[in-house]
């Protein structure tokens, strides 16, 4: 779910400019340094991709799973987990009910004729 919430966020405009914006700037540490690398970029553009194996074997077999290359991705993840723990939620019920709905709720008289009684 949130690779495609993220897809819908990169194709989202503001006036004539993108939404969503990546620094391509990524620093890759291993045993053997560090080093500034675009990896980010790269798996949007075409690094990250859907694994082909098939998912039969799975509880959800028209479920497709991202590729876990080792190298794209942890990147891909990471921007995935931000996007779930500080990205906008869908809005609840409460929210988007209609106003004269909540009045009614709200302000519901109470006794023997109410719908509590």
């Amino acid at each position: 779910m949130a690779i495609q919430t993220l897809a819908g966020y990169m194709r989202r405009l503001v006036g004539s400019a993108a939404a969503f914006q990546v620094n391509p700037r990524f620093v890759v540490v291993s045993k053997r340094g560090s080093q500034i690398t675009p990896v980010l970029v790269d798996g949007f553009e075409a690094g990250y991709v859907w694994d082909t194996k098939s998912t039969s074997s799975t509880t959800n077999p028209n479920t497709r799973r991202p590729l876990k290359d080792g190298f794209y991705d942890h990147s891909q993840n990471c921007v995935e987990y931000i996007l779930l723990k500080f990205g906008p939620t869908a809005p609840t019920k409460k929210q988007t009910a209609p106003k004269e709905d909540l009045d009614w709720r709200v302000y519901m008289p109470m006794g023997e004729h109410s719908w509590m009684a």
